[in-house]
């Protein structure tokens, strides 16, 4: 074996200092990081983009991994520096002559008596977690770059795809997942791995793994596979349960205390001044839809839904199959109003533009005449949705 250069044993004498300092860094970070989730959860849910909630789950969950692997990091690192102390001051380490066990114990148990071992075991796995910590944090934010990437891309190719964009992005990370989940089973046939080359190339550069690559290899190369999948499978179970915890505040979760469901409020139950145009700052974006107030003396509703990248695709596709509709037609199969659970088909649909948020939208008017005094809600859905969002208002 070559030995390690002086710079290298150097470096590992007091890396401690900065490797404790960086994962503190981090740590505090990624619990500020859990704080803003909880408040772009509270200004933007329901929200009007496809899979919100799935993407809050996802940074949830990079969040806690990230924070297992650095807080177990400084605990073993810890553990270290505290068997260094013992070691400073007890040189020679346990004094078996003092502790009048049987030789025949001392052999079986195995105890390192100099401490020196168990110094260098809890070393390693201290630098592992350490590096270990860092791919995760790469392989996140190659993740996060993955999606602006293709955001920034979609807005310029959405309108010429003749299918949804998420289908494309799904579709070039499928093969690069396999060969990571399966330690790089792809690369191991020549035949395969010609074929494979060029959506590697492209999606190491796109979710920046080209930066952790020598990291990946040298772990794969080192450490038996086996290993390698139980403590993942370790992490990930740390992870999940601390995601679990760490997104009660917008996950569903039904407890014995919480039998009316205060985190799982259903829709129709559920008043939020957003929902009103007389109740919503000025400065406050639209999640999906509002009406003009939350008491109603008007013998119409004015109704405003968001417009998203998705309709373009969505609403071309319906009027392609209905052809001679007007604009409002297609707007009305497109868009389903129900009051009361009755459907409304004869809503008027204008396109529109929120000047103080910068927000286009569609402005619906329907007439509520024959609407008795008292509660009542509005549900909208769409043809490509079931799920309702509701809004509850009062007919004066």
């Amino acid at each position: 074996m070559e030995d390690s250069p002086n710079w290298i044993e150097k470096f590992k004498r007091i890396s401690w200092e900065p490797e404790i300092l960086i994962s503190g860094g981090i740590l505090f970070s990624l619990f500020q990081a859990k704080s803003a989730l909880v408040v772009v959860h509270n200004q933007f849910y329901p929200l009007a983009l496809h899979g919100f909630k799935i993407i809050l789950l996802f940074f949830t969950l990079s969040i806690s991994a990230l924070t297992v692997g650095f807080t177990l990091h400084l605990i073993t690192k810890s553990f270290w520096i505290a068997l260094l102390a013992l070691k400073s001051v007890f040189p020679k380490g346990i004094n078996n002559k003092r502790i009048k066990y049987s030789e025949n114990f001392w052999e079986r148990a195995a105890i390192d008596l100099t401490l020196n071992t168990k110094i260098s075991k809890v070393g390693n796995a201290s630098s592992l977690l350490f590096t270990i910590s860092f791919l995760a944090l790469f392989i996140v934010l190659g993740i996060l770059v993955y999606f602006i990437i293709w955001l920034i891309i979609g807005s310029f190719i959405y309108d010429i795809l003749p299918f949804p964009m998420e289908i494309l992005m799904v579709a070039l990370l499928i093969l690069p997942l396999i060969d990571f989940i399966t330690f790089g089973a792809l690369k191991k046939s020549s035949s395969i791995s010609k074929l494979y080359y060029p959506n590697y190339k492209l999606v190491s550069y796109i979710t920046l793994s080209f930066l952790y690559r020598e990291i990946l290899y040298t772990f794969i190369s080192n450490i038996p596979k086996k290993n390698i999948s139980l403590f993942s499978l370790l992490f990930m179970t740390l992870s999940i349960f601390l995601t679990f915890w760490n997104s009660a505040d917008f996950m569903i979760r039904q407890t014995s205390s919480n039998n009316w469901g205060f985190y799982n409020p259903t829709f129709s139950t559920l008043l939020n001044e957003r929902f009103y145009e007389n109740l919503r700052k000025p400065s406050d974006q639209v999640a999906i839809a509002t009406i003009q107030s939350d008491v109603i003396k008007d013998n119409h509703i004015k109704l405003y839904v968001r417009y998203v990248n998705s309709m373009d695709w969505e609403l071309d596709s319906l009027a392609k199959s209905n052809l001679g509709y007007s604009t409002n037609e297609v707007l009305n199969k497109y868009i389903y109003v129900n009051i009361d659970e009755k459907k409304i088909d004869s809503v008027s649909w204008f396109f529109t533009k929120k000047q103080d948020i910068n927000q286009p939208g569609l402005v619906g008017y329907m007439s509520i005449n024959n609407l008795t005094r008292g509660a009542h809600q509005i549900s909208i859905s769409t043809i490509t949705s079931n799920q309702l969002y509701t809004i509850p208002f009062w007919k004066d």
